[in-house]
């Protein structure tokens, strides 16, 4: 009895019906049926518009710029000030905190870091810390919203080119990929300095020609302006004065010596001696800096060991490549242009290409 009714149970007992009992006769699959039959019934008609669409989408990616690193869509700016090459670096932070003032003014920022000398901790790996100049800042701009970034970077691009024509200002954003002094950097490899300057005049030329670039510089920066004395080996010997009496003289009267060491618990601190502000920062009264004469044994003026006094240009900076001088001409796309690095490059390529060049120099992409 016990078996006949469990087997009775067992044969009642339905499954639930889960699954729809007709799953093909929905909205979506009516409606997708009825489109590929009508696809498949006018075959001729849809093959000629899908090959019409390809051809327009590879025509379309014809307008697409080529830029293989793009710009990162964190809300952040970099604006770089190069003040002429041996500027003071106090005068380099008052300009640097004069345009982070300005820049600070605008509801949109929301932070900024100025450094003076040299670049900032490289919190990024794409990030590019310049090296320690005297005549370098950075300032660092967080803005609240990203979509006002380029506004504000072309209105602080402004503001510097009218108020400090002197700085030779980059704005430029964190960049995907490795990190670079530019966008664009065009060597020139060579023996003689004032050859590749003259080169690299001519490189400066054709990009601020174009248009296209902004700001257009060379890693060299610019000549500094020295006064050079000519020392009179004939009065020297006879007065017991020779370079290195002057030399430590003209560095003691302009930079200060040092003469002793202070300590302040683990720090030392070199004690200075240097003239008067007034003496020190002019060079009106520079043939009356006093020298020691072992001969007469008292102090004698520098225009008696002196014939000349020239004044010259030198090159501050030479830098180098594989042990060879290479002079490198930077530049970055003008943002008002729209052009990217390739597109610019293509238009300067041909006058580029027509440069006549001494026997031993050569160019180079870097």
């Amino acid at each position: 009895v016990f078996i006949n009714w469990s087997e009775k149970r067992r044969s009642t007992a339905q499954p639930e019906q889960t699954e729809p009992s007709a799953p093909y006769q929905g909205i979506v699959f009516r409606l997708y049926r009825q489109a590929l039959g009508g696809l498949l019934r006018f075959r001729l008609t849809t093959l000629t518009v899908m090959v019409a669409l390809l051809a327009l989408s590879l025509y379309g990616f014809t307008l697409v710029k080529q830029n293989f690193f793009p710009s990162s869509s964190t809300p952040v700016f970099f604006t770089d000030l190069w003040l002429p090459y041996g500027t003071d670096i106090h005068y380099t932070a008052n300009t640097a905190a004069d345009i982070a003032r300005f820049i600070n003014q605008d509801p949109e920022v929301a932070a900024t870091v100025t450094t003076v000398g040299q670049g900032a901790l490289r919190f990024t790996l794409t990030y590019d810390a310049a090296r320690q100049y005297s005549n370098f800042a950075q300032i660092m701009v967080r803005v609240k919203d990203g979509r006002q970034l380029d506004a504000l970077a072309l209105k602080t691009e402004a503001y510097i080119e009218q108020n400090f024509p002197q700085v030779n200002q980059r704005i430029k954003r964190i960049q995907f990929g490795s990190a670079s002094d530019s966008a664009i950097a065009l060597r020139v490899i060579g023996p003689d300095p004032e050859v590749l300057r003259h080169i690299g005049s001519q490189l400066d030329a054709i990009f601020l020609a174009d248009g296209s670039t902004f700001p257009v510089r060379n890693d060299w920066q610019e000549r500094s302006k020295v006064i050079r004395p000519v020392y009179s080996a004939l009065r020297g010997q006879e007065l017991g004065i020779d370079k290195r009496d002057i030399d430590q003289a003209l560095r003691m009267n302009f930079s200060g010596d040092a003469v002793g060491i202070f300590r302040d618990g683990s720090r030392l601190m070199p004690v200075m001696l240097y003239p008067a502000d007034e003496e020190r920062q002019s060079v009106d009264h520079i043939e009356n800096i006093q020298l020691w004469s072992a001969a007469l044994q008292h102090f004698v003026p520098l225009s008696n060991v002196i014939s000349d006094f020239r004044l010259e240009w030198e090159n501050p900076l030479i830098m180098r490549r594989d042990r060879t001088r290479v002079l490198t001409v930077q530049t970055d796309p003008d943002p008002a242009s729209g052009l990217t690095s390739a597109q610019v490059v293509a238009r300067v390529q041909p006058q580029i290409d027509q440069l006549k060049l001494p026997a031993g120099y050569r160019l180079e992409w870097g």
